[in-house]
């Protein structure tokens, strides 16, 4: 049996439906979860930035004042990177926990969805099937919804977000 191929739009029409059917607190968690990486990848483009103001600072002895961080102290500098660095940590396991109550939530209500259409299909359907394949199809449904969540959330929009970033970054840097 040949699987039929999704498009972009499907998909996000799809995963936009299945946030917007969860109650207020699962869609305030994976909102969370976004500002999360959103944070976290503000962190992760401006940390190197902080680093080389640091480096810069120590490495130029003959004008404390000069480089992009003037008036800045080696320990305010060296506590700001690490300070990126944390925060870059803290949102992705703050992102990890928001994001896992809200998968919960939402693989709950896809379970309880195709059970109540199982129950409306009449019982000659139910008959001809073989033994576990209606469990073995809502399996295959979840992981599905489940690697598409991951992927989304924990791939595409915080590399996004750092790409667009960056691009900034370097663009106000070469202007």
């Amino acid at each position: 049996m040949a699987v039929p191929s999704a498009s972009f739009g499907k998909t996000a029409r799809f995963l936009s439906g299945v946030l917007l059917e969860q109650g207020p607190i699962a869609r305030r968690q994976v909102g969370f979860a976004l500002i999360s990486v959103w944070l976290a990848a503000v962190a992760a483009a401006l940390g190197p930035l902080v680093l080389k103001a640091l480096i810069d600072h120590l490495s130029d002895t003959s004008a404390p004042e000069s480089g992009m961080a003037p008036g800045f102290s080696p320990v305010f500098l060296a506590a700001l990177y690490a300070g990126s660095l944390l925060l870059t940590r803290v949102s992705g396991e703050v992102r990890s926990w928001l994001y896992g109550m809200a998968e919960q939530s939402m693989l709950r209500w896809v379970s309880r969805t195709y059970l109540a259409h199982l129950m409306r299909v009449p019982l000659a359907s139910h008959i001809d099937q073989p033994t576990g394949v209606t469990v073995q199809i809502l399996e295959n449904g979840r992981q599905g919804l489940r690697l598409l969540l991951q992927h989304v959330l924990f791939t595409l929009i915080p590399g996004l977000i750092e790409l667009a970033l960056m691009m900034v970054v370097i663009a106000s840097l070469f202007d």
